[in-house]
């Protein structure tokens, strides 16, 4: 019963710390070169305390992209700016 116990409060500690950690990350402004299905490519601004996903294919819905943008197929980061610590 110690055991379970103890691992128990374990993993609460582990929780608490990346919960606390998580809380730590600076938000930031990324610069995008995005390039659509139709050819076109243009520059774009992503802001987020995370760097954007890869955009995935889905056969029912299409390009699915955290950039609202249904035709964006793919990204190049060309900067990065710290906006401010959270």
């Amino acid at each position: 019963m110690k055991k379970v116990i103890i691992t128990l409060l374990i993993i609460i500690a582990i929780c608490a710390v990346v919960v606390y950690c998580e809380g730590e990350r600076p938000l930031v402004r990324y610069t995008c070169r995005v390039y659509r299905i139709d050819g076109t490519n243009g520059v774009i601004t992503y802001t987020s305390t995370n760097k954007p996903p890869r955009p995935s294919w889905s056969r029912y819905d299409g390009w699915l992209n955290d950039f609202g943008d249904p035709t964006i197929c793919r990204f190049t980061i060309l900067k990065t700016d710290t906006i401010k610590k959270q």
